[in-house]
């Protein structure tokens, strides 16, 4: 028997019986010896009675069935960070990264002094210093005036989209550098100042204007007022003629202060001067994602036409996830038996992360009658128990080639009719503010097959 914290034993659980106790010291002799097999350990049967014998098995032969599935579209508004770029995959297809965001004034009933007349508007933005893909890879990116509404109140997705002005505020070309510094020259001295690595870029001169004029006005009197007049931003790039291996995507933290728009102007009674739209947590935002899996193995298995049922696929910014079964699990349903451990074990594809890696955490979920996700008992346990992971996996093994999960809770509510078996569905975790994807072995695959190896203890 395993420790309490040992990943894969969850206390109280087991049957009560006279027999209990008894089980429970021969486990912990009999665990040591337990390898992944089919036959029963002999390990210390020559000292129990013969009525109190017990057998301890492993067994990696239960019938999975795993295809990949598209992503619905995923609630992405208010997220940790905003996501801009785009890549071209050779498996996963072009895939791309937009966002929406409000701006919001720094103080009420703003002035900006008898006749301001703009000098630059520049929107900048804080790189958090994530990014996938080939970043040497130029990109061209577009920011726009959005004149829709868009409210931080309500829940948004990943597929929608605002309207926006078709005339862009700026174009320009893009060199994703989440870990460099940026150093600013002062041209009247020639001092050089370092600043944190950030993405600036100068907006039309007509946009800054246009919000100078607004001085004093009702417009500008508090952010209600101000979000009626400017709803926001939508930064996006336009890479069409992107090669297959090309691009990637970085992250943005909106909410530091560092992200603002700047307006720089003078007035009649004064010169430098500066005012900051910033974004911030009461801003909505919304990350937008786009895949295009033409003449990708993506889109053949998304169709029904793929020749290769050996590999499964799983990306994030709402791509595609893995639909797994255990259809024969009721053979699990005898009173003889007691599992005490079942673990899924899930193999990278060799090869397949060379230039692309997968992501640090994925995510197994339970599908109800209604096809609602819900998380898995064994990972509500974890982190109420552990406030982690440790019990429950998903995380990328050390030596980056695999990922576990333990569902011994699952399978359990399962075998009590306590949960519908309508599958499971494995996804990317924080796919909605990262890009990452990996290609995993399959249940048919003659390298390192998905497998459900369960342990438990026959008597």
């Amino acid at each position: 028997m395993k420790h309490k914290g040992h990943a894969g034993y969850i206390p109280g659980i087991w049957r009560q019986s006279a027999l209990f106790s008894r089980l429970l010291c021969t486990a912990a002799v009999l665990a040591a010896g337990l390898q992944s097999c089919t036959e029963p350990s002999l390990a210390g049967l020559e000292i129990q009675p013969p009525q109190d014998q017990i057998n301890m098995f492993a067994t990696d032969t239960t019938t999975l069935v795993a295809y990949t599935t598209r992503e619905d579209s995923l609630r992405s508004d208010e997220t940790s960070l905003a996501l801009l770029g785009s890549y071209n995959e050779p498996t996963f297809g072009a895939a791309s990264a937009s966002f929406y965001t409000h701006v919001r004034l720094t103080s009420t009933n703003v002035d900006f002094g008898p006749n301001p007349v703009l000098d630059s508007i520049v929107l900048t933005l804080a790189y958090n210093g994530y990014s996938y893909g080939d970043t040497t890879t130029a990109q061209t990116v577009e920011v726009y005036e959005v004149t829709e509404d868009f409210s931080w109140d309500d829940d948004h997705y990943s597929n929608q989209t605002f309207q926006t002005n078709p005339t862009p505020l700026a174009t320009i070309g893009w060199e994703v550098k989440p870990t460099s510094p940026i150093l600013v020259i002062d041209t009247a001295d020639s001092d050089t100042t370092r600043f944190t690595p950030r993405l600036r870029i100068h907006l039309d001169p007509a946009f800054g204007q246009k919000i100078l004029n607004e001085s004093g006005g009702s417009n500008l009197t508090d952010n209600t007022a101000f979000l009626s007049f400017l709803k926001g931003l939508y930064v996006k790039t336009n890479n069409p003629a992107q090669a297959t291996g090309e691009g990637s995507i970085a992250a943005f933290n909106l909410v530091s202060t560092t992200s603002n728009i700047g307006i720089y102007y003078h007035n009649d009674d004064e010169d430098s001067l500066v005012y900051a739209l910033v974004m911030g947590t009461y801003a909505a935002r919304v990350n937008h994602f786009e895949h295009d899996y033409t003449g990708t193995p993506i889109e053949a298995h998304l169709n029904g036409t793929a020749t290769d049922t050996q590999l499964v696929y799983l990306s994030a910014l709402s791509g595609v996830s893995t639909h797994i079964e255990i259809p024969n699990i009721d053979a699990w349903n005898d009173p003889r038996r007691a599992i005490n451990k079942a673990e899924i074990i899930l193999n990278i594809d060799p090869g397949s992360d060379a230039t692309y890696e997968p992501p640090e955490k994925i995510q197994l979920v339970a599908i109800d009658s209604a096809g609602q996700r819900n998380f898995l008992t064994d990972d509500i346990y974890s982190q109420n128990v552990y406030n982690s992971n440790q019990y429950y996996g998903g995380t990328l093994s050390e030596d980056k080639k695999s990922y576990h999960f333990y569902i011994t809770l699952h399978l359990r509510k399962l075998l009590s009719g306590e949960l519908e078996n309508h599958g499971m569905q494995l996804l990317v975790s924080g796919g909605t503010v990262s890009a990452n994807r990996v290609v995993l072995q399959g249940v048919t695959s003659p390298i390192s097959p998905m497998k459900l190896v369960i342990s438990y203890t026959e008597f």
